[in-house]
């Protein structure tokens, strides 16, 4: 379990490159199979028998895959979250997922599972039938690597390690500290940390952080692409206006993202492109405005085969809560 950013995929890669690498003569002679959910389509086969789905979707990329080796193999499953997005599903449906795939896997005491997903699952009625394991916030040591490297690429940047050991000490930080332990919001402050933004410090309340984060963002996407087509018409103030009503339409939501019904109906309802020329145009605006707040499209590899829009199952989400959070503040506040 980890929040978005936070490395899930990262660390499948990484097991399955260990796996065949470093660790192989100390493991077990096991074949292993990464799976990634938003490529599998037929959801309701998925939920209602798990690995007669997987093994059926195995096989069709690997004909020769036999029922015995799946038997004992090590499934990676990566990104079941994505799949509730992408189907438009409440986040219920994980646990019987999960519980259903425990369930099937006792009769092959050989078959191993791992599974990563953020925290939309129920550990209190599974945990005692399966492990969980956390990615840790990175640590104070790990934040200063992290920023030895991106300083070798972007020297500009006046984020120091001393100032990141002066934000984890005490609790006066703790607006700050909560922005640095993720690693995507670390990249986010180390982005926008100049000369100009060295004065944040306790007497910063945590509201005026994220202000001065999203006015930085918005500003330098303004900015690169103010004078292309899709935005010419479009003013800092709109993108602003358009990040706080998708905040606040996925505050209302109950959930962490809208599904694309979901942000066309908003799109109509508040006329949020009412400056943009044309539906195409729309996209593109919508793309950059993901780019500038660091949200992202979490759409199908495969998309269904009954639908000729390639595009109609994704969502929209920020990387992270708290990015929504503000703004949805925000939204109310200037009402």
């Amino acid at each position: 379990l980890g929040n978005p950013g936070q490395g899930k995929t990262s660390f499948c890669k990484r097991l399955l490159y260990d796996y065949h690498g470093v660790y192989a003569k100390h493991l077990l002679d096991k074949p292993v199979f990464r799976i990634k959910f938003r490529n599998l389509t037929d959801v309701a086969r998925l939920i209602d028998n798990p690995l007669d789905s997987l093994f059926g979707y195995l096989e069709k990329i690997l004909p020769e895959i036999d029922q015995s080796l799946f038997n004992k193999s090590l499934l990676v499953l990566d990104g079941l979250d994505e799949l509730m997005i992408t189907e438009h599903m409440e986040y219920k449906m994980a646990d019987e997922f999960l519980r259903k795939l425990l369930r099937m896997s006792e009769g092959f005491p050989n078959l191993k599972v791992i599974v990563t997903s953020r925290y939309h699952v129920d550990m209190e009625k599974l945990k005692n039938v399966c492990l969980f394991l956390n990615i840790s916030p990175l640590n104070l040591a790990q934040q200063q690597t992290w920023l030895q490297k991106y300083l070798h690429f972007y020297p500009e940047c006046k984020l120091t390690d001393e100032l990141l050991e002066q934000f984890n000490k005490g609790d006066k930080y703790n607006h700050i500290k909560e922005l640095i332990d993720q690693p995507i919001l670390l990249h986010i402050v180390a982005t926008t940390y100049t000369e100009a933004t060295t004065d944040i410090t306790e007497y910063a309340n945590r509201a005026k952080v994220y202000d001065r984060l999203f006015t930085q963002l918005i500003e330098r996407k303004w900015a690169k692409d103010g004078q292309i087509e899709a935005l010419e018409r479009i003013t800092k103030e709109d993108l602003r206006s358009m990040l706080q009503e998708i905040a606040l339409a996925i505050f209302q939501s109950g959930r962490e993202y809208l599904h694309k019904s979901e942000l066309e109906a908003l799109i109509k309802e508040k006329g949020l492109f009412k400056n943009a020329p044309n539906r195409v145009m729309q996209d593109d605006v919508v793309k950059g405005l993901m780019m500038a707040a660091y949200m992202r499209e979490t759409e199908k590899s495969s998309p269904d085969e009954t639908t000729t829009d390639e595009r109609s199952n994704y969502g929209i989400e920020f990387m992270h809560k708290s990015l929504q959070e503000y703004l949805t503040a925000e939204k109310m506040w200037a009402e």
